[in-house]
């Protein structure tokens, strides 16, 4: 059938991947993969001789809070209540905002009306 000896034998289609160039790359990233390791254990070693040139931080600096996690919301619904309603004071009511500058803060409804009176400024 025009097959010969030698094709018989191959186990894989030839003109699809080079064992050559396989085993070249793994061969390279080994040796990549070395070199990198003792490049990071010098410089390692280079940053412990050269920390040790400084002095040690103060006692204070060790005094910080330890972190204890974020605050949960134990009743939300409250929590929420009690947010909106502290909105609709500042939203519906008078106050000052900066009494030295005269400066005031009026109900929404009524600033809407103003503007919708005056118009916008240039």
């Amino acid at each position: 059938m025009g097959v010969n000896e030698s094709q018989r034998k191959r186990s894989y289609e030839q003109r699809d991947i080079s064992i050559g160039g396989v085993v070249l790359f793994a061969a390279g990233l080994i040796v990549a993969l070395i070199l990198v390791h003792f490049f990071a254990m010098g410089t390692f070693r280079h940053l412990a001789v050269q920390s040790s040139k400084y002095p040690l931080p103060s006692s204070l600096a060790k005094t910080r809070a330890e972190y204890t996690g974020p605050h949960l919301l134990v009743n939300q619904s409250l929590d929420m209540g009690k947010f909106r309603a502290s909105e609709d004071i500042l939203l519906n009511n008078y106050g000052w905002v900066d009494r030295s500058r005269g400066i005031v803060r009026i109900p929404i409804d009524h600033a809407m009306e103003l503007l919708a009176q005056q118009g916008t400024p240039p």
